[in-house]
């Protein structure tokens, strides 16, 4: 029986009441015919209508059978009603749950209508151009390429949990970036497991998508790229101390890594303070110093020596270890043998439509090769400086332009300069046991110049100009120097 029966059945059992009643109350016979209920009541059984003999002791039990069934109608008509109301609850519940979809320049989010669960997709795209005017050595050839292809997967699950999985197509290669779990209960401290970044150089934690220069300075050779461990990691009186501890399997310089080959894990610490993170003063709002460092043990193999080769912004070797790739022995291939540690300390300043980046990083790792063995201590530093012509906000998180060319009050985007400083030295004692000299360079300068055009805050054009000047690496003296034309056009959302 459902509630529209129930309500009929009550009204049609009322009004056979109500002519009961009138026979009681009057005391006299009334025909059948007379105690039928108005017209506009619901139609009542002819058996349901008293009679019109059996006088008033009849009359009183039919009160009382009516009245019996009167409350158990009702008692029914309240058990439909509360599933009426559960039916609705779950209904609005099931509404609150619906996924609600939403696209911008921040991806395309699938987010539950309270907010607790959400999946964004978006992606980063580079194609890149690079150009080495005066190369007559024709080592590295002039080209276009995809320099990063990255689709990335983020996501919240339970309000408290976050993750991300971001693999990588660019180059011809594909490979996984990033895949992690952020566990974050609290402000001040989270816990993050799985491959990203450790907490180490300053420019190498740097999106991407924020870079000045369309590629990392020489201070990121020294840095390790992504490593699978734990971090804990959070910010204390609101803003002003930023704080990360970690353990990694241990990744080399400007290496990524998917596992480790020995029981030896990394430490990594960072420590930054923006001393007047709480102040009004957009001047001195953005101004933060920190200091890096990492502590660990690596062993290699001749198949596996677990030292990298640095590079030039134009992404040319200029210094690599001994090895011999055809037939790696301990004899002819280096291979890292021991403790490894670095220290990096660290200033950035932005303020307003300038920004200013500027690190300093020792490398130092235990070698050997057959019977010689030695501890090396690479270094390298560099200055960017950034201005943005239209005023528009400068931050380590990139530029968001005002008015770009779709925006609701359009204009011309934002115009961005940055010049670069850099240094790259490496341990003297490489020469000849560990490097060769007529292949590698032992110094490194570089300088850089930037321009970048956002149409919009997903778009992204930018011309750098690289020279790289050597001390070295050449069978007869010093390297020629490395002039190169950089393009990149990005889409980032």
């Amino acid at each position: 029986m459902n509630e529209s029966e129930v309500s009929a059945r009550r009204s049609a059992i009322r009004a056979r009441g109500q002519v009961a009643f009138a026979m009681l109350v009057l005391g006299m016979p009334v025909s059948a015919t007379a105690t039928e209920p108005a017209a506009a009541a619901p139609p009542v059984a002819e058996s349901e209508v008293p009679s019109a003999g059996g006088g008033t002791a009849a009359i009183r039990r039919e009160l009382v059978e009516l009245q019996a069934a009167l409350d158990e109608l009702d008692q029914r008509g309240r058990i439909v009603e509360r599933k009426v109301e559960l039916d609705q609850e779950t209904r609005t519940a099931d509404a609150k749950k619906a996924a609600v979809p939403v696209a911008g320049e921040a991806g395309f989010v699938l987010r539950s209508a309270d907010g607790r669960f959400q999946v964004r997709i978006g992606a980063v795209m580079q194609a890149d151009s690079r150009w080495l005017p005066g190369d007559d050595s024709r080592k590295a050839a002039d080209s276009f390429l995809l320099r990063r292809v990255r689709p990335d997967i983020t996501g919240t699950l339970s309000n408290f949990v976050n993750f991300r999985l971001m693999p990588d197509f660019g180059e011809g290669k594909a490979q996984l970036v990033d895949a992690y779990l952020d566990v974050h209960p609290r402000s001040w401290h989270r816990l993050r497991a799985g491959k990203f970044k450790p907490p180490f150089g300053q420019e190498r934690l740097q999106s991407t998508k924020a870079l000045v220069f369309v590629e990392r300075g020489l201070t990121t050779n020294l840095a390790p790229n992504r490593d699978v461990g734990v971090q804990l990691y959070g910010e204390l009186a609101g803003g002003v101390v930023g704080w990360t501890v970690g353990a990694f399997d241990g990744a080399a310089d400007l290496a990524s890594l998917d596992g480790d080959t020995n029981d030896e894990k990394d430490l990594a610490v960072r420590l930054v303070v923006r001393p007047f993170a709480a102040a009004e003063s957009e001047t001195l709002s953005g101004l933060g110093i920190g200091v890096a460092g990492t502590l660990g043990t690596s062993d290699g193999k001749p198949e596996a020596p677990g030292l990298a080769s640095y590079k030039s912004p134009a992404q040319n070797t200029v210094f690599s270890y001994r090895s011999d790739t055809k037939a790696p022995t301990e004899a002819n291939t280096v291979v890292a043998a021991g403790e490894r540690r670095r220290i990096s300390p660290q200033l950035f300043w932005y303020a307003g439509p300038f920004g200013l980046l500027a690190d300093y990083v020792l490398s130092t790792q235990e070698v050997k090769a057959g019977t010689k063995r030695n501890t090396l201590d690479h270094e390298a530093w560099s200055v960017a400086a950034s201005f943005s012509l239209a005023g528009d906000k400068v931050t380590y998180d990139g530029i968001r332009p005002l008015h770009g060319l779709d925006s609701p009050q359009p204009g011309a985007g934002a115009w961005e300069i940055g010049l670069r400083y850099g240094e790259l030295r490496a341990d003297r004692a490489s020469f000849p046991a560990f490097a060769d000299p007529a292949k590698s360079a032992s110094e490194a300068r570089e300088v850089g110049a930037a321009v970048n055009w956002y149409p919009s805050r997903t778009w992204r054009v930018g011309v750098n100009f690289e020279r790289t000047d050597f001390k070295g690496g050449a069978k007869a003296g010093d390297r020629p120097s490395e002039n190169a034309v950089l393009t990149r056009l990005q889409a980032a959302f």
